[in-house]
């Protein structure tokens, strides 16, 4: 952060862990960064936040209670895929999910202000506002000076082509491995 600090034109630092213990502590320990920088009279703005799956990010109630993995995704693609959302518009029976509907109502206002976003954080903030913390987080990437995520974020093409598309071409990335 100190070499994106003295050269912004470099964009986003992307830092990719393993696990969702790491990511927590990489941004723990950027917390304590901006504090100390704070501390010292050095006020940058930092958006910093943690992208993880669904299943470690949503807030909703019956998804979560899925259980695994792919039970969530499943579950949470049945709540807010489009072609749902379409069909609900004329069947009131359909379920959605209130989160991720909230988050699209707010549009371009559903921002995280500046600060280092951890994912309980993410929830936290998420069920204030009642958006999807997932959906937030993501399309908040687009703003965020630095970024932590699994390593298969970046590298693995299925998931890279949905999540790191939209990257700057000039950014820092690293892997703790």
């Amino acid at each position: 952060t100190s070499y994106q600090l003295a050269h912004p034109e470099v964009g986003k630092f992307i830092y990719c862990t393993r696990t969702v213990p790491e990511m927590e502590k990489v941004l723990a320990e950027l917390k304590n960064l901006v504090k100390y920088r704070e501390k010292h009279g050095i006020r940058v703005p930092v958006l910093a936040l943690g992208l993880s799956s669904r299943k470690n990010m949503c807030i909703h109630k019956d998804v979560v209670d899925e259980g695994s993995r792919d039970s969530v995704d499943a579950k949470c693609r049945k709540l807010t895929a489009s072609w749902v959302r379409d069909r609900a518009v004329d069947d009131q029976e359909i379920e959605l999910c209130s989160f991720y509907e909230q988050h699209e109502k707010a549009g371009p206002e559903a921002m995280l202000p500046p600060g280092v976003y951890t994912l309980q954080d993410l929830r936290n903030f998420g069920r204030e506002k009642g958006w999807c913390p997932y959906f937030l987080a993501r399309h908040m990437m687009e703003f965020a000076n630095v970024i932590v995520y699994n390593y298969q974020y970046m590298l693995d093409p299925k998931v890279s082509n949905l999540v790191s598309r939209a990257m700057e071409r000039e950014c820092i990335v690293a892997f703790d491995e």
